[in-house]
């Protein structure tokens, strides 16, 4: 179910995988006529509990693409409020912390994103959680925090091509000291990411980087 959502969703239709959800919904769980109008229309997705971390993440990620705020905020305060307090039932929804961090960076809540990542343990982080926040970061233009995110990405294992980009938009922006080493060595790290050549990746991105880095 949560691959035909996210197809939707990446098709930039997102209103169809929430018709999908809505039908299967009703399906499965059956509608109780006694409560509010807005909790009769998501009542079964609202039950967090009804869905998987991957099914969940993809409602939160429909849902803030279309801009639905409220149904989003609603299903992830649900679903944290079922969390255990030793941190042994999050890292079983890692996606769908990783998909509340972009709703609230989306929702213009990228300090409360911040402060949530910075309290998820390794086991719960992903990849994208790394790359959300350091693109908030980007649009903050908080440079030092961006390099120690990427620093951190790097020592744990959370490197990705994006938060790489946003990196060498932090160093190159940012008053660093051998600004070139450090940028040739995440330029290494994004071919290593993707399984290239650094002198392979650097050319197929060569427009994106010239933005980036402002020279040739």
């Amino acid at each position: 179910m949560s691959r035909a959502l996210k197809t939707c969703t990446e098709a930039h239709d997102p209103h169809l995988s929430i018709l999908l959800l809505n039908w299967v919904s009703e399906q499965v769980l059956p509608r109780q006529s006694t409560q509010s109008e807005f909790v009769n229309r998501h009542q079964n997705i609202l039950e967090a509990s009804s869905f998987s971390d991957s099914v969940t993440a993809e409602i939160l990620n429909a849902w803030r693409w279309t801009k639905d705020y409220t149904s989003a905020m609603e299903l992830l305060e649900s679903t944290i409020e079922n969390f255990g307090s030793d941190n042994v039932e999050i890292q079983e929804w890692r996606q769908t912390m990783e998909a509340g961090l972009a709703l609230l960076v989306a929702k213009g809540r990228g300090g409360d994103a911040l402060r949530i990542f910075k309290h998820l343990d390794e086991n719960t982080l992903t990849n994208d959680c790394f790359s959300i926040i350091g693109g908030f970061l980007v649009k903050q233009k908080a440079w030092n925090e961006v390099i120690d995110l990427y620093r951190k990405a790097v020592s744990h294992g959370f490197t990705s091509e994006e938060l790489g980009l946003h990196a060498m938009t932090a160093i190159t922006s940012a008053r660093v000291g051998y600004r070139m080493r450090l940028l040739r060595a995440v330029i290494d790290e994004c071919g290593n990411d993707v399984g290239s050549d650094a002198k392979v990746w650097t050319e197929t991105r060569y427009w994106n980087l010239k933005r980036i880095l402002g020279f040739n």
